[in-house]
């Protein structure tokens, strides 16, 4: 009996092809997954400058204005992307959890240099957020 091997390049072909395609399809999906990620870090990048700009306001708010600090707080910036909100608390030193500010009167004494400030400072970009907490 003599047996036909016509056809046998054509099933060798449709193999080839569905092994390539499988290859294929398996690294797109990983570097789809990369490029996300890859997006992540530059949405949190900036939502960590946004938090870092809230920190900074307040710090120049707080060394530049400290009669009225309660008054500036709590400030808050936003535009359609980014967005940055920012809490002063006035701790007395070594004691815990902070009030905050526009829970408590600021002292008018001179014997203030007990006390010291937390300020927690929140980025968002585009759905990541970044916090920044400073003590001062």
């Amino acid at each position: 009996m003599i047996k036909d091997n016509r056809g046998i390049s054509l099933y060798l072909a449709i193999i080839v092809m569905v092994v390539l395609l499988s290859i294929i399809i398996g690294v797109s999906a990983i570097l789809a997954k990369q490029f996300k990620m890859i997006r992540g870090m530059e949405n949190s990048v900036v939502a960590l400058y946004a938090a870092d700009a809230g920190i900074e306001t307040a710090l120049s708010d707080i060394f530049e204005n400290i009669s009225n600090v309660e008054e500036v707080y709590n400030p808050h910036f936003s535009n359609e992307e980014i967005s940055s909100r920012v809490n002063v608390y006035r701790c007395q030193f070594g004691e815990s959890p902070c009030t905050g500010l526009g829970n408590q009167a600021i002292p008018e004494s001179d014997d203030c240099q007990g006390y010291y400030y937390c300020i927690e400072s929140v980025g968002e970009y585009k759905g990541v957020r970044r916090a920044l907490f400073v003590e001062i």
